[in-house]
């Protein structure tokens, strides 16, 4: 489990440097009329910059910091996958990484080992060659895809460009070199940064590991979250490992606190404008802030947090870095080892053969605009250039019913049924624009009828990050009622700046169904009546299912089908540690209860379906 103690900073002597030199130094005219003795409010943006570049090891050292080459380990985290809708963080992975980069040819390669919240770990190596991308290995958060080459979208290439700059300040000091007209010196008070910020309440329990044939999750909680919960069923269904600990939170805060006088250069960004957070004792990097997008809380504070300074070939670089998304951990890199000016061999950056990059810059805007939640989940979906929307493929399960999935995709499935008197939608996903395609999608193919129902079967980010454009094509959302809070506030917000949606361009008020924990909600339907159903599970609080009892047809969400789909792709059908899964069992009962019969189930994280046959040999029956 991490510490999150903070770090030591280590001061640097500071040089003596006349007023000539220093302006020649940051590229502003000499006569600028500065002096070291000037005090803080009194200093330019000029000064601010010659102070920042001294703190790292002067314009000298920076200029001539060619390449460079990093090991670091990093353990990133994410919001919206607890186990109960709006509460709960997740530590997604655990990265051994190596950094390579050839400043004077703006290319740079990233080689990660991911080990994943259930142990499971990937290759993927990230290759940018100025304005292309390339991605070699297995590069699938749900491990669908066999490892491969193939060329980055262009989201996922301003997604690692922008991850490179936040984690490296020395990137964004030599841009201001070659254009000081894009920096300017802000108000010392001014954090340039706003939107929401979670609670303690909202982050605990965070889950480390989540066992995969359980389901069960090793967690760190605070005791107000272990009273509610413990001696109830659901935390029996839940935590394998639990760990108290009420000041994990505190720890992060307190080592991100931004203490002490700082200046604060603003940098021009075509997302959001970058502030550096510069010391006025030391003239080092603390703090820098901007700002994101996520789409359960919309716009958010993004702060990165640079500790433990050391020298290396002499420049000076940070050891410790953490990025904090709305007050919270995100990110936390542990750098072993810094060489600067190395010698990388002919075949580091190379490009490779069979695959040709084409950028689109439309969707670079949209990626740099939602970098931390493509970098927890890798298919976190974004526009086709042809079309401005993913493209949609559907097959039709029975008549008037058809599974859809996105191009780009998400890694969701979506379920669509045509009514005599409308479409109901079940399970949005994870991004705004696939809605947008889909409520598109059910206008071309089933004229004359609007989407009236969106149903969603928990509040996990890649299940409700995109529920808000049917909201605005007018339709209700059906969700569990022990949600009803968290999609009030998913659907209330409307005053995006940074990715403005379908809600935010035509704001609408949400109306909001509430299925009960006791029994159904139907959909009432001549032909094809649609019951939702709650489940009692160890996922989450809130999950629901959903059954097409005249076609026979069960949308089972995350209750272990798409994880079945894949083993019988590969010729397994039984479990393959002996027994059946916890979210299976889950699922059998679940069936059971609704005293229904399901000939062919469909799972939110596959294409294919599973026959209830395969399903109860699975089960051993």
């Amino acid at each position: 489990m991490l510490n999150f103690a903070p770090q030591l900073r280590r001061a640097m002597p500071r040089a003596v440097v006349w007023t000539g030199l220093l302006s020649m130094m940051v590229g502003f005219p000499a006569g600028s009329g500065f002096s070291m003795s000037q005090a803080p409010e009194e200093m330019d943006v000029a000064a601010v910059l010659a102070k920042t570049l001294e703190g790292i090891g002067g314009r000298a050292a920076l200029e001539g910091l060619n390449t460079l080459y990093i090991e670091d380990f990093r353990e990133r985290y994410a919001m919206g996958q607890g186990p109960e809708p709006g509460v709960g963080h997740f530590r997604m992975t655990r990265t051994e990484a190596i950094a390579s980069y050839d400043f004077e040819d703006d290319q740079f390669r990233l080689d990660f080992n991911h080990t994943n919240h259930y142990e499971r770990s990937r290759d993927v190596t990230e290759l940018v060659i100025g304005q292309s991308g390339y991605l070699i290995g297995l590069d699938d958060f749900y491990l669908q895809r066999e490892p491969g080459v193939r060329v980055m979208r262009s989201d996922r290439w301003a997604v690692a460009k922008k991850s490179e700059r936040l984690l490296n300040p020395h990137i964004l000091l030599k841009e201001i070199l070659n254009d000081p007209s894009s920096a300017s010196l802000s108000d010392d008070q001014h954090t340039n940064t706003s939107g929401r910020r979670l609670t303690e309440d909202e982050v605990f329990p965070v889950t480390f590991v989540r066992d995969r044939p359980t389901g069960k999750r090793n967690v760190i909680a605070n005791d107000t979250w272990v009273n509610r919960w413990q001696g109830q069923n659901f935390f029996d269904l839940s935590i394998n490992e639990l760990e108290i600990d009420n000041e994990w939170l505190s720890r992060w805060r307190d080592a991100v606190a931004l203490n002490g006088a700082h200046h604060q250069i603003e940098i021009q960004d075509d997302i959001h404008p970058i502030t550096l957070h510069v010391n006025t004792k030391t003239g080092r990097i603390d703090r820098l802030s901007t700002m994101e997008h996520d789409m359960a809380y919309g716009d958010v504070p993004l702060e990165v947090t640079y500790d433990d300074w050391q020298q290396h070939g002499g420049i000076y670089f940070p050891s410790h870095i953490r990025i904090s998304l709305a007050g919270i951990p995100y990110l936390e890199v542990t750098r072993a080892k810094v060489t600067a000016n190395p010698t990388f061999d002919d075949e580091t950056f190379v490009a490779p053969e069979g695959v040709t990059y084409k950028h689109d810059e439309m969707l670079a805007t949209r990626g740099a605009s939602v970098s931390q939640l493509v970098r927890s989940f890798t298919s976190a979906g974004s526009p086709e250039k042809a079309l401005g929307r993913p493209r949609i493929d559907s097959q039709e399960l029975a008549d008037g019913v058809y599974l859809l999935g996105g191009t780009p995709s998400d890694a969701v499935f979506t379920l669509a049924v045509e009514l005599e008197s409308g479409v109901v939608v079940v399970e949005p996903g994870s991004f705004d624009l696939k809605g947008e395609a889909i409520v598109e999608w059910v206008e071309e193919n089933m004229p004359g009828k609007s989407i009236t129902h969106v149903v969603v079967s928990h509040h996990h980010s890649d299940h409700s990050g995109g529920t808000r454009p049917y909201i605005a094509a007018g339709a209700s959302a059906v969700v569990h009622e022990t949600a009803i809070e968290f999609y009030e506030g998913l659907l209330g917000r409307t005053n995006s700046t940074i990715m403005p949606d379908a809600l935010d361009r035509n704001p609408a008020k949400a109306n909001i169904i509430a299925v009960s924990a006791d029994e159904p909600y139907v959909i009432e339907d001549a032909a094809r009546p649609v019951t939702i159903y709650p489940v009692v599970s160890g996922h989450t609080t809130d999950m629901i299912i959903v059954g097409l009892e005249k076609q026979e047809i069960l949308y089972s969400a995350d209750l272990y089908v798409g994880a079945m789909a894949r083993l019988l792709r590969v010729g397994v059908n039984m479990p393959l540690t002996g027994e059946a899964s916890q979210s299976a069992l889950e699922l059998n009962a679940a069936i059971d209860a609704t005293g229904a019969t399901f000939k062919t189930l469909v799972g939110s994280h596959d294409s294919e379906p599973v026959s209830y046959a395969d399903f109860k040999t699975y089960l051993g029956n």
